[in-house]
């Protein structure tokens, strides 16, 4: 599907399998939304009798996965004119401005900590290029090499070393797996929906469990 066209009338023709499918990703969204809430609750300290922090995360957070996951579904038809791709670009842009204006609205969308960025981080780092974040955590160990070389922590500089080079592997490895299963397989529109449903729930419910997995059990096998 190129054009704009051709999908219309794909949706006409498959409504029903579509609209199935449909409701199978959202009961997956739903499920990676409730941990994915749960888990930000936990790290940002936000307790269970705090609803307006709760509701802030809640909107913040059912936004973010609304429109990642909408652009993961549009961004996989590579044959669409240039002018799609500079409208997604644009709707992402102010898409992660929204996100940060709503999770800090009483400070007037300026952000004043990371925990104020999370939603839009959310976003950002599923639509941005796995290179760049390959670049980014190779700088990192690049810096903290250096840091490690002079009069700081050495426990701390290891461990941020060893959390970059678990997260370039990970990265790695998922850009691996979602490289061969397109390869072998060409999914349609409404596969689609389910594929990358489970690829957004699983890389940001799993991978943090075994991004921490990894790092302790590395960590205790170093420090035996």
């Amino acid at each position: 599907m190129s054009t704009i066209i051709e999908f219309i009338e794909y949706f006409d023709n498959n409504f029903g399998s579509i609209k199935a499918h449909f409701c199978w990703a959202v009961f997956i969204l739903v499920f990676g939304f409730i941990v994915i809430l749960i888990r930000e609750c936990k790290k940002q300290g936000i307790d269970k009798n705090d609803t307006t922090n709760q509701r802030k995360l809640i909107k913040t957070f059912l936004a973010a996965i609304a429109m990642t996951f909408t652009y993961m579904v549009i961004s996989s038809y590579d044959s669409f004119d240039n002018i799609v791709y500079a409208v997604i670009m644009c709707a992402s842009f102010f898409g992660c401005i929204y996100l940060i204006e709503t999770q800090n609205r009483d400070t007037e969308g300026v952000a004043t900590s990371i925990d104020g960025l999370s939603g839009a981080i959310f976003f950002a780092s599923a639509i941005i290029t796995p290179c760049l974040f390959v670049l980014w955590y190779i700088g990192k160990i690049i810096y903290f090499y250096i840091k490690d070389r002079e009069d700081y922590d050495k426990t701390e500089m290891h461990n941020q070393i060893l959390s970059s080079i678990i997260k370039i592997c990970i990265v790695v490895f998922v850009v691996l797996i979602e490289s061969v299963v397109n390869f072998f397989t060409d999914f349609s529109f409404e596969q689609k929906l389910i594929y990358y449903a489970i690829l957004l729930v699983g890389t940001e419910t799993l991978l943090p469990i075994i991004e921490t997995y990894s790092f302790e059990f590395i960590s205790n096998k170093i420090n035996e």
